[in-house]
């Protein structure tokens, strides 16, 4: 299997961040549970000038708020190409973070409107605990490629049409669920659904299917595998001992 190119066509890791803590998208299972706790809080915060996703939320108009968070994408993607950070050799760029904290907080917001209705809740702790900075979204990236990488390392495959096919039956549902959104994001990309899904989150379902199963891999041989909290422990011990051992530069 040939070495992911992750850098070429602009690829957003949307997928990864679309559970919102960033945390962990890795589900290696130990009796049926990811190993990685994903909702564990953050104290840091990305400062996102997102007033007219807001704003649209807030006075219910969604289409409006589709229209300013696509709009902004659009802006993004066309944006000059300019590495953030290489992880051996493979560029992470600065248009990729960008856009996964603008999509971040798209999504943040859409969900604050829903659970604003209910009086216990408290939009600043919500904040406090889901909203991560730009450093924690190239955290999460650099990772989630770490761990991709050190799974073709172990021989562990995941073919590009299996993804593909993993991808186009979760954009199905969007586009059942969110037609006026999923147009706009492909427009966004000047694509189709086909192109979209062919282009950005199949190679995005690779990375995440790699990781998953090498987490699995991982379990598997760990003499842990039947205590979950050691597991656990040993796991993200093996994550830091993976990214130290990482060729990583930074850009400014």
């Amino acid at each position: 299997m040939s070495k992911i190119n992750l850098g070429t066509c602009r690829k957003i890791i949307f997928l990864i961040i679309a559970a919102i803590s960033l945390l962990s998208m890795a589900s290696c299972t130990n009796n049926g549970s990811s190993v990685v706790d994903s909702s564990a809080p953050s104290d840091s915060a990305a400062d996102i000038n997102s007033a007219g996703i807001s704003a649209s939320l807030q006075d219910g108009t969604t289409s409006e708020a589709v229209n300013s968070y696509t709009a902004a994408l659009k802006d993004i993607l066309n944006s000059p190409q300019k590495t953030a950070v290489a992880v051996n050799g493979e560029p992470i760029y600065d248009s990729d973070i960008k856009a996964a904290a603008l999509f971040q907080e798209y999504e943040l917001s859409k969900n604050i409107n829903i659970l604003k209705g209910d009086a216990s809740f408290n939009e600043e702790e919500y904040l406090k605990q889901y909203k991560k900075s730009e450093a924690d979204i190239t955290d999460e990236l650099i990772k989630q490629r770490v761990l991709a990488e050190a799974a073709q390392a172990a021989g562990i495959e995941v073919a590009m049409s299996d993804a593909e096919s993993e991808a186009k039956t979760a954009w199905e549902i969007v586009i059942k669920n969110e037609p006026y959104y999923a147009q706009k994001l492909f427009d966004a990309y000047g694509t189709d659904s086909a192109g979209y899904i062919k282009t950005v989150a199949a190679p995005a379902q690779q990375q995440f299917m790699l990781a998953q199963k090498y987490e699995e891999y991982f379990a598997e041989k760990s003499s842990n595998k039947n205590d979950r909290e050691k597991l656990k422990a040993e796991y993200l011990s093996h994550i830091d001992d993976l990214i130290k051992k990482a060729d990583i530069k930074y850009y400014d």
